[in-house]
């Protein structure tokens, strides 16, 4: 058998022979060049085709994958390579280290060429902030890489020789690994997820403020210490002869001391910080937010729970009465009252719910966990109604989140998110209460100024894709006009079938949409009343704007210098900003 670092003879420093069979092997050459290929794909998407969070997401995802198999085969082509008796002196932890030594780096490989296809399609394309484009990729992918090759070989030295075994275990860890991240995000309020596979998921996509801040070092560091746990205790247990941990161990305690407190030393680590991961803010739960929000009110409907700063200490009575007012409004345009108690947790500010649960500039609802997240603000609150909306659209939505969804094979999959907003925007009618227009009339403005959006795009994932102004507006406009025409019953029926029109209406989706273009072209509105809401519908949604995330994150650090009364530094980022988006009035303004 020969030893990962050894060649035939036993001289080290050459590659062996079974690292030079596994990179020529189809498995491989196929995992390499389908990361190409994602590469190559991956250039010509929006917001994905240069260095930053979103490519390095999805090569995250795919290296992850990649690496973890092709360890597990790398260690299974090892064990099968026939060869002298290992040297007693050889220890099992120096073998399942240079295993999983020589796994990292044959894996690290896959890494370069999408690399550097991205790197130089920012020749092509604009990168406006090359420093966090590495560090993502190097954060993110190459780490994941480091993590699965771990994993993989642990994986593959307790496969051993089973070659089917050896094969499904590293894809059912995976798929096991994924669920877990979506347990947890249906089980628990935060939207944020910090997993092996792709490092960081912020959980929306209209906080454009990406930053791998404490969380994410401290979950990478977590994921680290299981995977030197697990590779410890297995040297523990191997049979340096064989490479089986099934095997009788015959070296006397003393042989294996080191890699024991290894083992133990990496598992007190581990065990650390999975037990204070809440406080450290990559896997807070319920119990870790009720501890900050530390306030709690209740009412005939509500459970509010709140940070205990003064001005909300002091008016949460009245922010209470608002709660239980807004539900009333809800459910009367519904026809529905909710089934259960609703939790509202009650930030103190953007910042404090960012951290906690994962939305800083978003509001949210999870409908099937009857919570909705809101940070204060000046009463009337802007969202609250709106959120309560979701809420209550749960006792109609699909049975498992609660929302609109179509079915594929009995699980609801096909969310109809233009429905899921729409439903909240109509019930939130008119929103905001400072609007200059109503969403009939700002839909016509739209049209006028050349912003709207296509309903029937929207009536589906593709909503996602959209800028929220536009999209929000026209989907409440779509969905106000099917309560006001057929009432709460009919709509709750399309809701329920994610968007099923004929069993709801007896008409199809185009006919419905016909109708609702025959009202809003009947919209009396002043030319000039367009012009009053250019801005708020003028910018497009984030896959078409440049340097999304390095303007947000360069103007949110301005404001940070600003507030410290740093007004010179301010202007100077300020002004960067106005380099990566001259055509945008709003930096110039600021």
């Amino acid at each position: 058998m020969i030893l990962p670092g050894q060649n035939s003879s036993g001289s080290e420093g050459r590659v062996p022979g079974t690292i030079r069979a596994h990179l020529r092997s189809w498995r491989w050459r196929l995992w390499a060049l389908a990361l190409g290929l994602l590469g190559i794909g991956l250039a010509f998407v929006p917001l994905f085709d240069v260095l930053g969070f979103e490519l390095a997401f999805v090569m995250a995802l795919g290296a992850s994958v990649a690496g973890i198999d092709l360890a597990a085969a790398l260690v299974r082509r090892t064990i099968a390579t026939p060869t002298a008796p290992l040297e007693r002196a050889v220890g099992a932890g120096r073998i399942v280290a240079t295993l999983a030594g020589r796994t990292i780096a044959t894996n690290l490989l896959l890494l370069v060429a999408p690399l550097a296809i991205l790197a130089l399609n920012g020749l092509r394309v604009r990168n406006c902030d090359w420093r966090f484009g590495f560090a993502t990729y190097f954060l993110m992918p190459g780490l994941g890489v480091v993590i699965a090759s771990a994993a993989g070989t642990v994986l593959g030295l307790v496969a051993g020789r089973r070659r089917r075994l050896g094969n499904a275990l590293p894809f059912v860890f995976v798929v096991v690994s994924i669920g877990a991240a979506l347990w947890r995000f249906y089980a628990a309020p935060p939207v944020f997820s910090y997993s092996w596979l792709v490092g960081y998921f912020p959980g929306n996509l209209y906080d454009e403020d990406i930053a791998l801040g404490a969380p994410f070092y401290w979950a990478r560091l977590e994921q680290l210490a299981w995977c030197v746990t697990a590779l410890a205790a297995l040297a523990c247990v191997l049979d340096a002869p064989t490479l089986s941990p099934w095997r009788r161990v015959r070296r006397p305690l003393r042989g294996r001391w080191r890699a024991m407190s290894v083992a133990f030393a990496a598992l007190s680590v581990s065990s650390w910080l999975w037990h204070t991961s809440g406080r450290h803010g990559y896997a807070t739960d319920a119990e870790d937010i009720a501890a900050e929000l530390d306030g709690r009110y209740q009412t005939e409907h509500f459970v509010i729970r709140y940070a205990s700063r003064p001005e909300i200490v002091r008016d949460i009575a009245r922010i209470a009465e608002e709660h239980e007012f807004r539900l009333a409004q809800v459910v009367r345009s519904l026809g529905v009252e909710p089934s259960e108690t609703i939790t509202s947790y009650y930030f103190a500010d953007a910042a404090q719910k960012a951290r906690l649960m994962g939305a800083k500039n978003v509001y949210m609802a999870k409908p099937w966990r009857r919570e909705i997240y809101l940070h204060h603000d000046d009463f009337p609150h802007r969202v609250l109604r709106h959120e309560i909306a979701h809420v209550v659209a749960a006792e109609f939505g699909d049975p498992i989140f609660h929302v609109s969804a179509g079915t594929v094979l009995g699980i609801p999959l096909r969310f109809n998110v233009g429905l899921i907003e729409g439903l909240a925007v109509a019930v939130d009618w008119p929103d905001h209460f400072d609007r200059a227009l109503t969403p009939h009339q700002a839909v016509k403005a739209m049209e006028l100024l050349g912003f709207a959006a296509p309903v029937d795009s929207l009536l589906s994932t593709e909503f996602l894709t959209v800028s929220s102004a536009r999209g929000y507006t026209v989907a409440g406009s779509f969905v106000r006009f099917l309560l006001e025409l057929h009432g709460p019953e009919r709509l709750r029926v399309l809701y329920r079938t994610g968007g099923d029109f004929e069993l709801a209406y007896g008409a199809t989706q185009g006919e419905m949409i016909a109708r609702w273009r025959d009202v809003i072209d009947g919209v009396e509105l002043p030319a000039e009343a367009a012009e009053v809401v250019r801005e708020r519908f003028r910018r497009s949604g984030i896959f078409t704007r440049p340097c999304p995330h390095a303007i947000a994150s360069a103007s949110e650090r301005a404001g940070e210098l600003a507030a410290a009364g740093r007004l010179d530094a301010a202007v100077a980022l300020i002004r960067h900003v106005c380099t990566l988006a001259p055509d945008e009035p709003r930096h110039q303004l600021a």
